[in-house]
């Protein structure tokens, strides 16, 4: 997208347009917009005015015996170009929208016992009680794996010492980013997957919302 920014500590975040289509036919395909950090590749969401899905006018029609014959040449009208120009237009107002977010998250200090609540709201928020008035041990009881692999995420994954995420609610959130894109799921396809387009989605956006709250 050629929209970027950088955080204090030379944390650099790229602004990034997904393509993908998944429907059986493929008419279909689905726009997303992310930022990645340039220092360790976690990924995030980010809402934009573009429409979330456009028509695939490149879209082929296959036969076993004879495939793509007959198949009219496809190409970009002006028409296209408006609108392409427009979503990308789009895509890099709401980059531009993000950093003021993530700018205040990196000014945001947390202390542990944030952090643990944090953390044990992002993966356990169906199965914890209320944990607003426990002490850091009791926090910690309650951690069940993904919540510990978030935790040490915060403070030993790479890019976590930068000013920017050092003990702060920008740290928090790609703590989560980190392991959810590098170490949950079986494979990297399957964390790929979770990531764009499943529950692992979700858990971005309510870590995303949960960190701007604090």
């Amino acid at each position: 997208l050629n929209a970027n920014f950088t955080l204090p500590g030379e944390d650099e975040v790229k602004g990034y347009i997904l393509l993908a289509s998944r429907d059986e036919n493929r008419e279909k395909i689905e726009v997303k917009f992310l930022i990645v950090r340039e220092g360790c590749y976690n990924m995030l969401q980010i809402d934009s005015k573009a429409k979330p899905r456009v028509k695939n006018i490149f879209r082929r029609t296959f036969n076993q015996a004879f495939s793509l014959t007959n198949q009219m040449p496809q190409k970009f009208d002006d028409e296209m170009n408006r609108k392409t120009n427009a979503m990308v237009t789009l895509g890099r107002e709401a980059v531009s929208a993000f950093e003021n977010d993530a700018k205040r998250l990196a000014d945001k200090a947390v202390d542990e016992p944030t952090a643990w609540r944090f953390m044990l709201n992002v993966f356990q928020s169906e199965t914890i009680p209320d944990i607003s008035t426990l002490e850091l041990n009791a926090l910690k009881e309650l951690a069940e794996s993904n919540t510990k692999l978030a935790m040490n995420a915060f403070s030993q994954a790479p890019g976590q010492q930068l000013a920017s995420t050092n003990k702060t609610a920008w740290g928090l959130l790609n703590a989560v980013t980190y392991t959810i894109d590098h170490q949950l799921g079986k494979s990297q396809d399957s964390r790929l997957r979770q990531a764009w387009f499943g529950a692992n989605a979700k858990l971005k956006k309510q870590a995303l919302d949960l960190a701007l709250a604090l």
